[in-house]
């Protein structure tokens, strides 16, 4: 089959690392071209590397976080306005001109949208007919503060209208469209993880000296990475001197409220990184401290290195740590419980080694990328044994 894929950024996060890691185990059984909005950066280079034809179109997203400020960048009421008065219109020509220049040429058979924030493949399903695949990787209010121009009611009964399969990365995103779309046309296929995050070689640190904590992705409120600085220092508070945090993730720590210079020097800035396997060598406990996770890659990578994860009760995080097996469930946006757990963990520590190594085998049974892939692959071939019989 010929596959087009639609992406929407242009750093190598979650959704996009998911999509690299679909065509790279699929690339022997179809033909991947992919949209983008950029003709540089991480995803691009990323494609470019591995002879994926990318095609540059400059539409805009269909959904924006909601916040209020006195420009346009910032106001979100603004960019509603702006929307409806442009950006609905410039995507579809946007669309139109693909459609009539390239599109017919690739003689593509399936469209796969590779997020909810972008209505481009719905726009090109309603062009050429062509199945459409929309792979809904975000929870929308609840973790990002994310609103369609259109309202999310709207949204998701345009995506139900417009998509021949929607696959949602938890049962929580899944129990949440399927009130407005069509039950049928939803499936659940969590994502999948690359075997290099397995980690063999991590070792744990003696906890009476030291005990290393680690939360890991981009420095925002939904991250909630303040929850996590709080319960350490809470730790520090009770005597439990030895703990420590790392913080890895592009973003300012003043994104999130505070200051650098309130930190204690038991905290770590370590920035962006691109090598969290070699710093996981050196972690004993991760933390997933998000407001509403739709799946939560870093929960899985963490546990593919026999970490267990101390995490938010919500989301996709409570789907995937079965609580004191695999790791352990706090209650979400409470510090206080967050370091109680962590104590706890402290005092025992025979608990940690114990949990991540049923981590470990939990995450290589469940949550593999040749697991997702294949289930993926069946959705394509299903509707491609639609379109023959047609």
């Amino acid at each position: 089959m010929n596959i087009l894929f639609i992406s929407h950024e242009a750093d190598l996060n979650g959704a996009s690392k998911s999509m690299i890691n679909i065509i790279d185990e699929l690339k022997d059984k179809h033909t991947f071209y992919v949209i983008l909005r950029y003709t540089c950066g991480e995803v691009y280079d990323a494609l470019v590397s591995r002879n994926i034809k990318v095609y540059s179109i400059k539409y805009i997203s269909w959904i924006q976080e909601k916040t209020i400020g006195k420009t346009l960048k910032s106001n979100w009421y603004l960019k509603f306005f702006a929307y409806f008065c442009f950006s609905k219109f410039y995507n579809k020509i946007a669309a139109k001109l693909f459609y009539k220049k390239i599109f017919n040429k690739l003689h593509i058979d399936l469209i796969h949208s590779n997020t909810s924030v972008i209505d481009l493949g719905g726009t090109l399903k309603e062009l050429s007919g062509v199945p459409h695949v929309w792979h809904i990787r975000e929870m929308g209010v609840e973790d990002f503060n994310l609103y369609p121009y259109i309202g999310w009611k709207a949204a998701y009964r345009y995506i139900g209208d417009n998509a021949d399969k929607i696959i949602c990365v938890s049962d929580t995103v899944l129990n949440k469209i399927t009130k407005y779309s069509n039950l049928n046309k939803c499936i659940r296929i969590y994502n999948g993880v690359g075997q290099e995050n397995i980690n063999p070689k991590h070792k744990f640190h003696d906890f009476s000296k030291k005990i290393i904590f680690l939360i890991s992705g981009g420095i925002q409120k939904a991250k909630r990475q303040d929850i996590a600085i709080k319960a350490i220092q809470e730790l520090h508070n009770r005597g439990f001197k030895q703990a420590q945090l790392l913080i890895a993730g592009r973003g300012s720590i003043k994104d999130i409220g505070l200051e650098k210079e309130t930190l204690g020097d038991y905290i770590k800035l370590l920035g962006q990184v691109s090598n969290l396997n070699e710093i996981r060598k050196n972690v004993d406990v991760e933390l997933v401290c998000s407001k509403c996770e739709a799946f939560g890659r870093v929960t899985i990578e963490a546990m593919l290195s026999g970490i267990p994860v101390v995490g938010s009760n919500s989301g996709g995080t409570a789907e995937l740590i079965q609580d004191n097996v695999t790791g352990i469930l706090f209650e979400c946006g409470d510090y206080v419980d967050l370091a109680d757990k962590l104590e706890g963990l402290i005092k025992q520590p025979q608990r940690i080694e114990e949990m991540g190594r049923r981590a470990r085998t939990c995450a290589m049974q469940n949550y593999l990328i040749e697991i997702c892939v294949e289930q993926i692959n069946q959705v394509y071939e299903e509707i491609g044994n639609i379109q023959q019989n047609i």
